[in-house]
């Protein structure tokens, strides 16, 4: 009895624990469930930060995607902060509408479910992309928005990145002595902070900061030069020590890009072609706009150490980077514009289909009622066909504007660089055959060729730019003697080869109003021209002359370039501004020509409200000239 008893009592204890153990195993995978859903999501951001700073911005955006669609659309910080994450990337790849969209949902998220340190951080992604597309107003009022509601709740790390942007933004805008103290307020907080990544970041653009004045100042001032030479270097060293030892492939190579700038304006030209070729090497193969940066200065810097071929090289590369990136883009475009079109005609359909039941029902019940809905229906529909025309017209006229546009891409870049490439394979041919002097002659028939097309490839930028938007006007006083000394340097180099002379009638100083960029362009593309069109031993010549008849609190100045070149026939001067009549010349040794470059300076004069003016004479030389 005793043994049975016990044993009783054995199984009671054998069976709770067996119930315990089943318990445990059944309530086990839940909790497993919730938690590894929980970290799958924090993985996966954190996978997509970390792809973002390898560059891989495709795999970054995968990662984020599959974030979106598996977390708990109630963990609002999180999908704020997934949505913020994807803002950034997407602005670096240019789509800015899709940036947008998601920096604003984010914010949405914040203000409706009062997460203020997050809200901080959507104020600052929202005027990051002000400051991508040259807004810069906007990028000020909402980096200024984030400040204070920062600074109201005491968030460090938002009041930390609100001063850098700050500073970023003013030194862009060439508000220099203001952005100075933001960048070093940002760069301290940052080291209290031990934010590594961040104090990499803005001993880059301190670094950045220097040389930018170096390019701004007078070339006369060499102890000025030294000193923000000296400045921006030792920046630049500390920023590379802490990326390597962080390892950020991104950083690292925004830092290299500023080694290049810093060595050219040094003169040291060989030092910039080690330093382009480590972020080549470092470099993702898609990721276009940087590599497009690098074989930009690459050409340059190949003319300079008078490697023709390498130079000639480099401009194929940085063309085909330019297609490959304009592919990519007009590739998500044309997604894009298909999804919103099927979007609204479905919504048009289902206005047409409510409009048809609302009459039905109204001709059930009342005639006169039916005959009222009938009208309106006919006056809706009226609207719609005229509407679907208006869209129609200004489809067809964007459309003939696109053929335009890629007809110049396919005649003037396509052909020229084909023939580049047979230049080449020529000079690779013949090259034990031809002697020296007819070797360098085809050399600097090369990088004529390779000049004319990469300006032609800046005209082009500067056209799409205006069209879509992308350059805006933005006016600021600054002296235009100074902002052109870098261009008259390399334009008196390029005129030196072709035994020019730039004569200059200029003031000290010519304080103006307006859009440094666009003037300068302007200035560049005419004395170009001017050059290309000029004859050897010919004379060029820039005027700057204060206008006597006007009363303003800051002058007007006549800017005039003349020329003693081959001027412009009459029948050529009819289509001068017309994109889509061919009016170009061949320049005086042989340089291509597409017209784009004066369309760009008028259209670019017309947003400072002012004119471009020519005097031409076939044969005895032009005269161009505007008011700023």
């Amino acid at each position: 009895m005793n043994k049975i008893l016990v044993w009783t009592k054995e199984h009671r204890r054998i069976k709770w624990i067996l119930l315990i153990i089943l318990l445990s195993f059944s309530v086990a995978p839940i909790i497993a469930g919730e938690n590894s859903e929980v970290n799958d999501n924090k993985t996966l951001y954190e996978m997509a930060k970390q792809a973002h700073l390898e560059s891989d911005n495709d795999l970054a955006l995968k990662y984020l995607n599959q974030a979106i669609e598996t977390t708990d659309a109630e963990n609002y910080k999180t999908v704020a902060d997934i949505y913020i994450l994807r803002s950034t990337i997407y602005g670096k790849l240019t789509l800015f509408e899709n940036a947008m969209e998601d920096a604003i949902y984010a914010l949405n998220i914040c203000e409706k479910h009062q997460i203020t340190d997050t809200k901080a951080k959507a104020l600052l992604s929202i005027a990051n992309i002000h400051y991508l597309m040259y807004n810069d107003d906007k990028a000020e009022e909402f980096i200024l928005k984030a400040k204070t509601l920062a600074e109201k709740n005491g968030y460090n790390n938002e009041i930390m990145q609100a001063y850098g942007k700050l500073g970023e933004l003013y030194k862009a805008t060439g508000r220099t002595k203001e952005a100075l103290p933001l960048l070093m307020k940002s760069l301290e907080m940052g080291k209290n902070l031990s934010d590594t990544l961040h104090i990499i970041t803005y001993l880059r653009v301190l670094g950045d900061y220097y040389i930018t004045l170096n390019r701004r100042i007078s070339p006369n001032t060499e102890p000025i030069v030294e000193e923000y030479q000296i400045k921006a270097k030792k920046y630049l060293d500390e920023a590379m020590s802490l990326a390597l030892k962080k390892n950020v492939p991104a950083y690292i190579n925004q830092i290299n890009m500023c080694f290049i700038r810093w060595s050219r304006v040094d003169e040291n030209f060989t030092k910039a072609l080690e330093y382009a070729q480590k972020v080549i090497e470092n470099c993702a193969t898609n990721d276009y706009s940087l590599l497009i940066q690098v074989y930009d200065h690459l050409v340059t810097i190949y003319a300079v150490l008078e490697d023709p071929e390498n130079s000639v090289e480099s401009h194929r590369i940085f063309y085909n980077m330019m297609l490959k990136q304009n592919d990519e883009k007009l590739h998500r475009a044309l997604q894009e514009m298909e999804v919103k079109y099927d979007v609204q005609q479905k919504e048009l359909e289902i206005l047409h289909h409510q409009l048809e039941i609302k009459r039905h029902k109204t001709l059930r019940y009342f005639y006169v009622g039916g005959l009222l809905v009938a009208a309106v229906l006919i006056t809706l529909l009226f609207l719609v066909v005229r509407l679907s025309r208006k869209r129609n017209r200004e489809l067809s006229e964007i459309n003939a504007t696109k053929d335009k546009f890629f007809s110049i891409i396919s005649h003037d870049l396509k052909n020229p660089t084909i023939a580049q490439r047979d230049a080449i394979s020529m000079l690779i041919d013949f090259k034990n055959e031809w002697d020296e002097e007819r070797l360098s002659k085809f050399y600097n028939e090369l990088l004529k060729s390779a000049d004319s097309q990469v300006e032609l490839l800046y005209n082009l930028l500067n056209w799409t730019h205006v069209h879509t938007g992308r350059m805006l006007y933005q006016p600021v006083e600054f002296n235009l003697i100074t902002a052109l000394q870098y261009d008259l340097s390399l334009i008196k180099s390029m005129a030196s080869r072709k035994e020019i002379l730039i004569e200059t009638h200029i003031p000290e100083t010519a304080m103006v109003m307006g859009d440094d960029r666009m003037i300068l362009t302007v200035v560049r593309n005419l004395l170009n021209n001017a050059v290309k069109f000029t004859e050897k031993g010919g004379i060029v010549t820039l005027n700057i002359t204060p206008c006597t008849d006007r009363v303003r609190s800051i002058p007007t100045y006549t800017i005039s370039i003349s020329d003693t070149g081959i001027g412009i026939a009459p029948e050529q001067m009819k289509n001068l501004f017309s994109i889509d009549k061919r009016c170009s010349q061949t320049g005086t040794t042989g340089e291509q020509g597409s017209g784009l470059g004066l369309i760009v300076c008028k259209e670019l004069l017309e947003k400072h409200g002012s004119q471009l003016y020519i005097d031409t004479e076939e044969r005895k030389g032009s005269r161009f000239w505007f008011e700023i």
